[in-house]
């Protein structure tokens, strides 16, 4: 047993630079998986080796890391040297010290060269100042900094601090009271992002009155070290580390569960989070924060956002491996961003589409233009249409999406599908596939779509004295007259009446052979049209079926055209 500072260390056992520690610290016990590191140099305890000794948040340090990040890291100009700005920015300290404005930058005398910053927040439910018709004049005229509230006042701050006079906060430069204004610049976003020298994140507040200096307990984040004592090895100071402390302590905060944030994290350059413990660095070199400054260590947790995340963003500037536009490598990208996206909310639902339409432009570019169809890709559109939700979700009562879309729902998106079409069989023919966009944005809000399959459509019968209808579970169904008891995942709650399944994609497992089915009911508006209800994966031997043959089907079976062999036409909308 040691004991450091009121925290008594009970260690069990060494083993490859792990121990297992309880810890009791103010008699208050916590028991944790510690990691320890090896000192660079021996370290005497009583010497701190961190930036957080103090409740003052070291703003200089998040100065020198935009400044290495500038100076040391290529990769992290992937937009080149080039100037875009945003339709509107905020001008800080203009037309005096104490005032910003709203100017265009397209408008000013001289072509601007000065970069800008951007914030990224929460909105919560408060009235804040916000840019409308009626109050334009006076934004533009100047308005003063002590007007805004906490979160936009503290961001202005850190701004000037860094030399930077412009500043980019999505309430104060996009017109709240015009749809027209909304959808246009929605559709641009991205690139106010992605041409931004650094985002601030004001990760832990909860709304516009939280700020970016939160209250912060710095004993969470001070170094802990660990002067060992062994009498058959060779001594050492060790550093201690909680294995989870990335997620807890680092990026704990309201706003990562903001949908909007996903494309923000992807496409700003550097990002400056203010937690509730510390600062925090993203950019597409490594991720830091205080306890770490020059670099997270692997064991702190989680794998890093920007760089680490399947390559991050830079491989969306290479060049294709395969004889195609759609590399595997930037569809599992694709993939991993659409499950990160899943898991997050929005406060309109409408926008479910909008909030990634900025990130969705960057894949388009890298796919050499590739069709965009309510968040699928034409090229890849067999392995795109097996998602499947993680429980039943919601739908939306406002029109969203196709149903084949997985943008047509809210819940945790998983992808089904191998991570590029060079891979499995694909079971049917794409003959049309369409969606009918609200404005000039490919990748914006749509309000409708269909597509055109052809394949083998078979009925799924209900047994009889089991459950009328199903969310994700095992559950017995009839399939070519075979009672089975196989994987079926609801987009919702599944009424087993009429159920049809159309077999997209043979998948092999070990020796068997399977079938990624979805799971379609007819809308009876037109025949042989159907909506996406979920998928199922369905064994090949336990129902009997050989690749071709005609099965036996109810006879309710429903489509658009018979193509004979067992193959039907039908459409999904």
């Amino acid at each position: 047993m040691s004991s450091l500072g009121g925290v008594k260390i009970y260690y069990e056992f060494p083993t490859d630079n792990h121990l297992r520690f309880g810890l009791n610290y103010d008699f208050l016990p916590i028991y944790a998986r510690l990691t320890l590191s090896a000192a660079e140099d021996p370290i005497p305890l009583e010497t701190p080796q961190n930036y957080a000794q103090s409740t003052e948040w070291p703003l200089f340090l998040g100065k020198q890391w935009l400044e290495e990040c500038i100076a040391n890291h290529p990769e992290c100009h992937f937009m080149g040297t080039s100037r875009v700005y945003p339709t509107r920015l905020l001008e800080l300290n203009a037309p005096e010290v104490g005032l910003f404005r709203v100017i265009y930058p397209a408008a000013a005398e001289e072509p601007m060269t000065d970069p800008y910053m951007t914030l990224s927040h929460c909105w919560g439910s408060l009235e804040l100042l916000k840019l409308e018709t009626t109050t334009y004049s006076q934004l533009s005229a100047g308005t003063k900094i002590s007007d805004l509230p906490r979160t936009f006042r503290d961001a202005i701050a850190v701004a000037l601090l860094f030399g930077v006079k412009y500043l980019w906060i999505d309430f104060l430069c996009i017109f709240q009271d015009s749809k027209d204004d909304w959808s246009r610049e929605a559709s641009l976003m991205g690139d106010v992002y992605r041409y931004g020298l650094c985002n601030i994140a004001a990760t832990a507040a909860q709304d516009g009155t939280g700020g970016l200096f939160s209250e912060r307990q710095n004993s969470k984040i001070q170094d802990l070290y660990v002067k060992s004592t062994w009498i058959d090895a060779t001594n050492m100071t060790w550093r201690v580390h909680m294995s989870s402390f990335n997620k807890l302590q680092l990026l704990d905060g309201p706003l990562l569960s903001r949908g909007w944030v996903v494309q923000e994290r992807f496409l700003a350059r550097r990002i400056l989070h203010f937690g509730k413990a510390q600062l925090y660095w993203e950019c597409q070199r490594f991720d830091a924060c205080e306890a770490y400054p020059v670099g997270n260590p692997k064991f702190a947790g989680s794998t890093p956002f920007k760089s680490g995340l399947n390559g991050g963003m830079d491989i969306l500037a290479q060049s294709p491996s395969f004889p195609s536009d759609l590399d595997p490598k930037k569809l599992e990208f694709w993939h991993s961003v659409l499950q990160d996206y899943s898991s997050c909310q929005l406060t309109r639902e409408e926008d479910k589409l909008v909030a990634l339409s900025g990130l969705a432009k960057a894949f388009q570019a890298s796919f050499a233009g590739e069709e965009y169809l309510a968040g699928l890709w034409r090229g890849s559109l067999v392995t795109d249409l097996c998602w499947v939700l993680g429980e039943p979700g919601h739908r939306p009562v406002k029109y969203r999406a196709p149903s084949w879309s997985w943008a047509s729902i809210d819940g945790k998106l998983f992808c089904l599908g191998p991570n590029a079409p060079f891979e499995g069989i694909s079971m049917v023919k794409i003959l049309e596939a369409s969606v009918n966009l609200r404005s000039s944005d490919p990748t914006g809000e749509v309000t409708g779509g269909f597509i055109r399959l052809q394949g083998n459509l078979w009925t799924v019968g209900h047994v009889p004295g089991t459950l009328s209808e199903i969310g994700q579970t095992s559950t017995k169904y009839i399939v070519n007259n075979i009672i089975s008891e196989e994987f079926m995942a609801a987009d919702t709650k599944i009424h087993l009446q009429r159920l049809h399944c159309m077999p997209i994609l043979k998948q092999i497992y070990s020796v068997t052979e399977y079938a990624e089915c979805m799971l379609v009911e007819p809308t009876g508006s037109k025949t042989g049209q159907f909506r996406r209800v979920g998928m199922m994966t369905m064994s090949f031997e336990k129902h009997h079926i050989q690749s071709g043959e005609v099965i036996h089907n109810e006879d309710w079976l429903e489509f658009e055209v018979d193509v004979g062999g067992g193959q039907y036409i039908i459409s999904i909308i």
